[in-house]
C-alpha cells in the first residue's frame, strides 16, 4: 500500500457550508479541529484505516502550512471541500502538491492522488482524474508542483459540488 506524504495547497478560480466567493485560496494556516470531521471551515476529512490528515507546518509552498495526507491501508483517507458554484461556469481547480520520502531507499511505495467531484453533496462521486505521475508519486522527496483540473460541466451552475481528495 503506498504510504508517503503529500501536501496540498488548492487554489479554486473562475472560471453543510459551501464556498461561495471566488477566486478561492486556501492556505491551511488556521488552527485544524482535531476532534470531529469538519477540520477547517468548509473542508471534511475521511481517516480510513490507520491514515493521518494534518496541518503540516514545516514545508508549505507561499506559507509555512500545507494539509498532508498521509495514508496506511483501506479505506483511503479523502479530504473534501465543499462549493457552491451557482452562476459559475467553466470553473476550474489548481493546487500545489508535494511529497517527502517515507522509509528507506529501498522502499518503492509510492503515493497517489486523484480528484474526483460529485454534484449531489457528497453522495456520489465520479469524473475521477488521477494527479501526478502515471502510477503515482515515487518515495522521494519532490517540491512543489503545480496541477489543474478542470471541473467538468456537469458542476456549471451546481450549488452542491463536492470536490475530494
Amino acid at each position: 500500500m503506498a504510504c508517503g506524504l503529500l501536501a496540498i495547497l488548492p487554489v479554486l478560480s473562475h472560471t453543510q457550508e459551501s464556498i461561495r466567493t471566488f477566486p478561492y485560496s486556501q492556505d491551511f494556516g488556521a488552527n485544524f479541529n482535531e476532534k470531529g470531521s469538519v477540520f477547517l471551515q468548509n473542508w471534511w476529512w475521511n481517516k480510513g484505516g490507520n491514515g493521518q490528515i494534518f496541518q503540516f507546518n514545516w514545508q508549505g509552498r507561499s506559507d509555512l502550512f500545507s494539509l498532508a495526507l498521509l495514508p496506511d491501508g483501506t479505506p483511503p483517507i479523502t479530504a473534501q471541500l465543499y462549493l457552491d458554484l451557482r452562476g459559475r461556469k467553466n470553473t476550474y481547480l489548481g493546487f500545489w502538491a508535494a511529497t517527502l520520502k517515507n522509509g528507506g531507499d529501498k522502499d518503492l511505495k509510492k503515493s497517489y492522488l486523484a480528484v474526483s467531484v460529485s454534484t449531489n453533496g457528497g453522495k456520489d462521486f465520479g469524473f475521477e482524474i488521477p494527479i501526478g505521475p502515471a502510477g503515482g508519486f515515487p518515495n522521494q522527496n519532490n517540491t512543489f508542483q503545480y496541477f489543474q483540473y478542470p471541473l467538468p460541466q456537469v458542476a456549471d451552475g451546481n450549488a452542491t459540488t463536492v470536490l475530494r481528495f
